[in-house]
């Protein structure tokens, strides 16, 4: 279930930044990247940040104390600490520039 909510948080994310940028309208003259690689590192840096922030929630919401944690369970919300960590990993070796504030 967490993975299909991540998935198509990325999605989302991908199609916004693609074709509701006001950068996807500029024509890049000096550029020699096709659209294809563009694409690719698009993809990588959007990965990275969804990784950033799904990890950071895991890790927040695995370390609410046990008395509100129930709480936090009736509303929706769990948090696997070996996930977010996983997930902040990932962010941290990614291109995007949320990178240093994985560490």
């Amino acid at each position: 279930m967490q993975f299909t909510s991540l998935l198509l948080y990325v999605v989302g994310a991908v199609i916004r930044v693609l074709f509701l940028s006001p950068h996807s309208t500029n024509q890049d003259s000096g550029s020699t990247k096709t659209a294809k690689e563009k694409l690719s590192d698009t993809l990588a840096r959007v990965y990275g940040a969804v990784c950033f922030g799904y990890g950071a929630f895991n890790l927040c919401v695995s370390m609410v104390p046990q008395h509100l944690l129930r709480v936090v369970n009736v509303i929706g919300f769990s948090g696997d600490k070996d996930v977010g960590l996983r997930c902040l990993e990932v962010a941290c070796e990614s291109k995007d520039m949320k990178a240093p504030l994985a560490m």
